[in-house]
């Protein structure tokens, strides 16, 4: 993990735990990512694919997507072996939010 990348990290080896809730602590969510994990947290495990995403907050494809990779990478969502269909019947995979460590 870069400093620069992350510039609150105060060790460049950080786990993606310490990662995650040192963003959720400070806020670094981008708007978005903030939207798209509040979904996601709401449908609990049963989570969403990147589409469904897409439709409910009424945002591009593309700017989910890329969003959704950024906070699977920070440990913040979670991608599961299960899998649903688009809109356009193609299989794509299921991320929940990351439960919360007591």
């Amino acid at each position: 993990v870069s400093q620069q990348l992350l510039p609150f990290a105060s060790e460049a080896h950080l786990n993606r735990s310490d990662v995650s809730q040192q963003m959720q602590d400070q806020g670094d969510v981008p708007r978005l990512g903030k939207l798209i994990l509040d979904y996601v947290r709401s449908r609990g495990q049963f989570g969403a694919i990147r589409d469904e995403m897409a439709v409910a907050l009424e945002r591009p494809i593309q700017s989910v997507c890329s969003t959704v990779w950024n906070l699977i990478n920070t440990g913040l969502l979670v991608p599961t072996k299960e899998r649903r269909r688009t809109r356009w019947g193609r299989k794509a995979s299921v991320v929940v939010a990351r439960e919360k460590e007591q």
